[in-house]
């Protein structure tokens, strides 16, 4: 990275290998949109270029890339949250083949639902600490709080991701 902050933008090339399928998944979860997704980590490499010099070296550069991509999915969801429902809505018109795979992805689109009902902050949370395996102190240094702190709101969120969870699955039934 510091490279790249002297104006050697070449290496952003050996960045974008490294990191962009990571991105595109942390994108994917929050949008469930591929393109989008793709637009998002192209928008986090612009801004790479853009905002280098607030790097300071001080962090790790994974935690600084992932405020950045917070930043791009901040702005794009400011105002734009009904978005992630009409995305949503759009998915799940689509047909499955086996009874067994329809009842699991019945219960897959359950949980797709719920967790779009959480608020933008505790998917991302979600996806940070599930799916993008960054441990607590890694979240806690990213968003400014502590170890603990974020030990206790990510279980809260995964408590609160299962009483939606049943709310919907006894509106189904």
């Amino acid at each position: 990275m510091q490279l790249i902050i002297k104006g050697e933008t070449r290496y952003l090339a050996e960045l974008y290998r490294r990191y962009k399928q990571e991105l595109f998944g942390f994108f994917y979860r929050m949008t469930s949109q591929a393109a989008l997704s793709e637009d998002l980590v192209q928008n986090v490499f612009v801004r790479i270029i853009k905002y280098n010099q607030s790097y300071h070296g001080r962090g790790q550069f994974r935690s600084w890339l992932y405020q950045l991509a917070r930043n791009v999915r901040a702005d794009l969801s400011r105002g734009n949250q009904q978005r992630f429902q009409d995305q949503f809505e759009e998915l799940s018109g689509d047909d499955f083949v086996s009874a067994e795979s329809n009842e699991f992805n019945e219960e897959l689109d359950l949980l797709d639902r719920a967790f779009l009902e959480l608020n933008g902050e505790k998917r991302e949370l979600l996806i940070m600490h599930r799916y993008q395996n960054f441990t607590y102190a890694q979240i806690a240094e990213l968003i400014n709080s502590n170890e603990g702190a974020i030990k206790v709101r990510i279980f809260r969120i995964i408590c609160e991701l299962r009483e939606i969870y049943k709310k919907l699955e006894s509106e189904r039934a």
